[in-house]
C-alpha cells in the first residue's frame, strides 16, 4: 500500500508539471491531481491494515485540513473478507497541493519573477519554469539578472572579456550567477 512518503515524492514529482501548466498554456485542468494506491493487498492481519490507513488519514485533508483526499474501494480478501482499501489519493486544488508539498512560498516568488520579466522577455517563460529552483535561490538578485539580459540582447556579441563589460553589476556577478544566466541568454541571445 501506498504510504505518505510515497505519496510526497509522486507529488513533488508533479511539481515541473503544475508550474508548466500555471504558468504556461491552460488548456486543461490541472486539479484534480490524482496518484494511484497500490493494488497490493498482502496484509498479515487486520491490525496491520488499519495502521497503514491510519497512517494515510493522518497526513490526509482529513485531518490536517490540506493535503490529499482518500478514495476507497471495497474488497473481498481471502484471509480478511470484505476490506475497504485506499484506492486513489487525490489533490483537489492548487492550495492544498502546494502546502502539502512545501512549495507555497517558491511558487509565489516564480510567479513574481515571472510577471517582472515576460513583459520585457516573453521568449523566457519556459525557461523561467524549467529552471524555476535556480530562479527562486537568485530571487533577490534577479534586477541584475536582467541587467545582463539586456545588456547581452543589445550587444550579443561583445567581444570582450566579461569582467570589461559596462554592465551596471559587479565585475563578478556573470561568473557567480552563470548557472541561471546561461539558460537564460541560450534564449535572450
Amino acid at each position: 500500500m501506498v504510504t505518505p512518503d510515497d505519496i510526497l515524492k509522486k507529488a513533488q514529482a508533479k511539481y515541473l508539471s503544475f508550474l508548466s501548466f500555471e504558468f504556461g498554456s491552460r488548456e486543461k485542468s490541472f486539479f484534480p491531481l490524482e496518484i494511484r494506491c497500490d493494488k497490493k493487498t498482502d496484509f498479515s492481519s487486520l491490525k496491520e491494515l488499519d495502521m497503514m490507513i491510519t497512517q494515510l488519514q493522518a497526513a490526509s485533508v482529513e485531518k490536517k485540513r490540506y493535503g490529499y483526499t482518500i478514495s476507497y474501494v471495497e474488497k473481498n480478501t481471502r484471509l480478511f473478507g470484505r476490506q475497504h482499501f485506499p484506492d486513489m489519493i487525490s489533490f483537489d486544488s492548487k492550495e492544498n497541493f502546494l502546502k502539502y508539498i512545501g512549495k507555497e512560498e517558491d511558487t509565489k516568488i516564480l510567479g513574481e519573477i515571472i510577471d517582472l520579466t515576460i513583459g520585457e522577455f516573453p521568449d523566457l517563460r519556459e525557461v523561467l519554469v524549467k529552471y524555476h529552483a535556480l530562479v527562486v535561490k537568485y530571487y533577490k538578485d534577479w534586477n541584475a539578472v536582467l541587467k545582463v539580459c539586456r545588456f547581452f540582447r543589445n550587444f550579443p556579441k561583445p567581444d570582450k572579456f566579461v569582467r570589461e563589460l559596462q554592465i551596471g553589476v559587479h565585475t563578478k556577478f556573470v561568473e557567480e550567477h552563470k548557472d541561471i544566466l546561461r539558460p537564460l541568454l541560450d534564449v535572450v541571445v
